[in-house]
């Protein structure tokens, strides 16, 4: 049997008309580490992996590839430059680490092929991956440009990168799903998913496009990795800031990943008919600063439907810090402004507009520091909260680092509205300024 790592050309091996093994065949019964091998740093040639049309294919008899390393790795920092196929609807890339035994454990980079400006971060344990994934949005094309795609693994975290972006830490302490802790591989892998869901994950491939060439250049691996010998980059200075607005990039999306729709600077959520909604957020927190929005709520009858755009130090933390601007459906002629600190709100005022806020774009903005927020619609004051007059109510002040959030939901077990649906769309766009007076990352903005 022909074996195979990721030091191999593919591209040569093709051309020498060479059938390469699928990873199930590759790995054999390997269990051994790499680490003693690595001394510390190895970096492997380039990879061209080839995806075409099985029932026509004399070079490729089947629609999946995959390249695994020779041996496995207990820990260590692990990256490839990559750049996925161009119209590669239906086609999945994949970098990831996995002990590939019976219930493995798995870290990974998903490259859906129907939203090449997407990367989905997931990890399993023990063969279970529920819930752990994480979908980002990026301020580029995967198909145009290489780009650098990162995984720090050891017994402490793991940390997913695109370039030096930080984009997701998972704390071993705060992992409730258990943590990947066996030896694994790296591999780089590219599918056809058309069949998944029916097309509706990655879409469904038009074989007219092909053959699908996804690129893997300068894979590395640094390992093992000792603990504290590692530090996520930097991601910007207060030197470095800019004030010259820019695009909100990267932005996670929590859940219901195909309801949000990101076009150049808009935003817009869908509540669809299965019930699920949508949830967007910055991948950086603020101490303070100022919070702007342009958003045109849903029409029709939306009774029960609830869209906002807020800061919260943590979404389902039962101790956050919160501060919304909230669209409830039922009435289309007011936004309702509330905070929360340490998870205790009930500080609801109810504004109204003056207009209806789903017939045409409006400017919302929170501003908030130490001692004040306000609350403006069309640069308009609409509330103030000060530091100074809670105290003298006995009331507490929000002070935590918070990320920026919208989201659209089923609100009617609040407020008992009878609830129709309707394919509600919130759009949320041009957010022109969002400044930090201490700022620990480049701060999020939007161009006009």
């Amino acid at each position: 049997m022909t074996y195979w790592t990721c030091e191999d050309d593919l591209l040569d091996v093709l051309r020498r008309g060479e059938e390469l093994r699928n990873c199930d065949d590759l790995l054999e019964s390997k269990s051994k580490t790499c680490d003693d091998l690595l001394l510390p740093y190895k970096k492997a040639d380039d990879l061209l992996l080839y995806l075409t049309n099985p029932a026509v294919s004399k070079v490729v008899p089947r629609g999946e590839w995959s390249v695994a390393s020779g041996c496995k790795f207990s820990s260590g920092v692990f990256s490839a430059r990559i750049r996925t196929p161009l119209k590669g609807t239906g086609v999945i890339n994949n970098f990831y680490l996995s002990s590939n035994d019976q219930g493995s454990d798995v870290i990974g980079f998903d490259f859906l092929g129907n939203f090449p400006n997407r990367v989905l971060t997931s990890y399993a344990v023990n063969g279970n991956a529920g819930g752990n994934q994480q979908l980002f949005v990026l301020s580029y094309d995967t198909s145009v440009d290489f780009h650098t795609y990162t995984i720090k693994w050891d017994n402490e975290s793991i940390v997913w990168l695109a370039d030096d972006t930080v984009l997701r830490i998972l704390y071993k302490s705060n992992a409730s799903l258990g943590f990947p802790k066996k030896a694994a591989s790296i591999f780089c892998h590219t599918w056809d998913a058309s069949s998944v869901g029916d097309g509706s994950y990655a879409g469904k491939v038009n074989w007219t496009f092909g053959p699908f060439r996804s690129y893997f250049t300068d894979i590395t691996a640094y390992s093992p990795l000792v603990s504290g010998s590692w530090k996520a980059p930097m991601l910007a200075s207060a030197a470095a800031l800019s004030i010259v607005p820019v695009p909100m990039r990267p932005l996670a999306i929590d859940y219901c990943f195909s309801n949000v729709v990101v076009a150049a600077n808009d935003f817009s959520i869908m509540f669809d008919q299965a019930g699920c909604g949508g949830r967007f957020r910055s991948i950086t927190t603020y101490p303070s600063g100022t919070f702007t929005s342009r958003v045109k709520c849903a029409a029709e009858d939306t009774s029960g439907l609830l869209s906002s755009f807020y800061l919260s130090s943590l979404e389902g933390s039962k101790v956050q810090d919160e501060i919304d601007f909230e669209w409830l459906g039922k009435d289309k002629s007011s936004v309702q402004t509330n905070y929360y600190v340490n998870g205790v709100g009930n500080h609801e005022v109810q504004v109204p507009l003056g207009f209806d806020c789903s017939q045409a774009y409006h400017t919302y903005t929170i501003t908030c520091n130490s001692e004040q927020i306000q609350w403006l619609v069309d640069g308009r004051t609409v509330r103030i909260v000060t530091k100074t007059k809670e105290a003298m109510l006995n009331n507490p002040y929000p002070v935590k680092p918070v990320y920026v959030y919208a989201s659209v939901w089923n609100a009617s077990s609040i407020n008992n509205g009878g609830w129709l649906w309707h394919e509600a769309i919130c759009s949320l766009m041009q957010i022109p300024k969002m400044l930090s007076e201490a700022p620990k990352f480049q701060p999020i903005k939007i161009s006009n």
